[in-house]
């Protein structure tokens, strides 16, 4: 008697590659209409951002990093520069019991701060008046690495024509709309130390009057807000340094051993660090930072979670 045949395994291989397909089928079609429906406006969301938070970061009424960026127009998406609009730049506060004033940021520059401080030992405990004029504008740099951060991410924006007819493109652009917000955004959050004293020297010109060698004026941003910070120092002669002063020099700088400045030695008598009230112009950048990376991460996540074997 012949054994009896059964096409029973081809029959689970059928049936498994029919269930494969009905699923690939499902997730293109779910695909198809995340990018039909879901990018045009995610990306028309980012690209309003990018543009909110990028003339944050523009003097008012300066109209050339608009025509400089010749962005060009996305298919996918009604792509619109609008022109620098006026934001709020109002005076922002500081206040303390040794410093007492307001500064004014427009663009990537302090353009005006009028600073009234009083130390204990400095200048024999007198007030000292600290002031930054328009025409001498002090600059910020960590508002300035921000500005960058836009102008690059609108630039990779318009130099993909198609990214919405690509999940490889999309992700790619939108990976680097990530990086780049979060690289201006740790720019915002603080001062590379660089940019630092004692690492960079305090230019008596850049305040109206001039300040004293021996006072260092040095401004900064804190996410919103910006940072006075102001040190009045004992600069020695040429020369040896007494102990007591070394002491007072490694006190003054805690873990930076520093026992020079301008060449010259060093004592620190008094410091003050004060930080401003919320700025307008850095709130809408840092919020358009947040809402670029949030809706650009939001958007990799739904187009991996649609993988297409």
């Amino acid at each position: 008697m012949q054994p009896t045949h059964t096409n029973q395994p081809h029959q689970q291989v059928d049936e498994d590659d029919e269930i494969w397909e009905k699923e690939e089928l499902a997730l293109r079609a779910e695909l198809d209409w995340l990018f039909a429906n879901e990018v045009p406006a995610a990306m028309e969301e980012l690209v309003e951002l990018l543009n909110a938070g990028l003339q944050a970061c523009i003097p008012s009424g300066e109209t050339g990093g608009a025509t400089t960026l010749a962005v060009s127009t996305p298919k996918f998406v009604p792509f619109r520069y609008d022109p620098p609009t006026l934001i709020n730049i109002s005076n922002i506060t500081l206040s303390s019991d040794q410093l007492k004033g307001f500064v004014t940021v427009n663009g990537g520059n302090l353009v005006r701060a009028d600073l009234n401080v009083k130390f204990t030992h400095y200048n024999r405990g007198n007030p000292i008046k600290v002031s930054v004029a328009p025409t001498r504008p002090y600059p910020l740099p960590q508002i300035q690495t921000a500005r960058n951060c836009f102008v690059v991410a609108l630039d990779a924006v318009s130099s993909q024509p198609h990214p919405s007819h690509s999940r490889r493109d999309l992700k790619e652009l939108l990976s680097k709309l990530v990086l780049l917000s979060k690289q201006a955004q740790e720019a915002l959050a603080t001062l590379d130390e660089k940019y630092m004293f004692p690492n960079v020297e305090c230019d008596p010109t850049s305040f109206t009057p001039e300040i004293a060698e021996d006072l260092v004026v040095q401004f900064s941003v804190h996410r919103t807000t910006i940072v006075a910070s102001i040190v009045g120092l004992n600069l020695h002669a040429h020369g040896g340094v007494p102990l007591h002063v070394q002491s007072k020099i490694l006190k003054g700088f805690k873990t930076m051993k520093i026992d020079k400045y301008k060449g010259r030695p060093v004592e620190i008598l008094d410091e003050v660090t004060v930080e401003s009230s919320s700025s307008p112009r850095l709130a809408t950048c840092l919020n358009a930072l947040s809402g670029i990376e949030m809706l650009a991460a939001s958007l990799i996540a739904q187009i991996g979670t649609l993988t297409v074997m």
